[in-house]
């Protein structure tokens, strides 16, 4: 009797550490679809992003700006910017 009850929560355990496997599996697959590469075409608009940080002045100020609008796109990721506004490229 205590074998039939030990073997039932052993079946058990294993199945919850199968559902855990496939559950990591499908989050490592989530998160390389997020870091893939992404393609930037000209005449999009993009927000571009400031990673200066400034800890106590402006700690709940946006960090995106824009939108700018690409003129060129350039390899390894590299674009040109466009400000509609002041019409400046950068």
């Amino acid at each position: 009797m205590a074998f039939d009850q030990a073997g039932k929560e052993r079946n058990l355990q294993l199945q919850e550490l199968e559902e855990l496997c496939l559950e990591a599996y499908e989050n490592s697959w989530i998160y390389k679809q997020k870091i893939l590469r992404k393609e930037f075409q000209v005449g999009l608009k993009v927000l571009l992003f400031t990673s200066r940080l400034k800890l106590i002045v402006g700690k709940l100020r946006s960090r995106w700006y824009g939108p700018f609008v690409i003129t060129n796109v350039f390899p390894y990721g590299v674009v040109e910017l466009k400000d509609e506004i002041t019409n400046n490229t950068f």
